[in-house]
């Protein structure tokens, strides 16, 4: 995965992270100094749902759920969703990564982050 370095990131900055597939992630964000992401993201062709997840990571191998509760997102009609993720200063990366698909061949065609400090 390429890192993309958001270190002169202002408020606002909108950056594409393009399709993602089942069970694979966007690329990994370089969120040193970073502390609020807004992941969009767009679903079509929903069979019965799709289950997403904002990941964060101290080191850009071993990522846990951005959700205090480690909660995944269940989405169950096509749209385009956002999912908010604010961080504590301890770490460094962050991604959007697709966990499953139940029925039909669901899309995420397209995703953005929007970085705000």
């Amino acid at each position: 995965m390429t890192l993309q370095s958001f270190k002169y990131a202002k408020s606002g900055k909108v950056l594409s992270l393009g399709a993602i597939t089942v069970g694979n992630a966007t690329e990994s964000l370089h969120i040193a100094g970073i502390d609020y992401l807004e992941f969009e993201f767009t679903v079509a062709s929903i069979g019965t749902n799709v289950v997403v997840r904002a990941e964060i990571s101290l080191d850009g191998t071993n990522w846990v759920n951005a959700d205090v509760g480690g909660t995944d997102t269940i989405i169950t009609e096509n749209g385009t969703y956002i999912m908010e993720a604010k961080f504590s200063g301890l770490y460094v990366y962050a991604r959007l990564t697709w966990v499953s698909a139940s029925a039909g061949s669901p899309t995420i065609a397209t995703s953005n982050v929007t970085v705000r400090s």
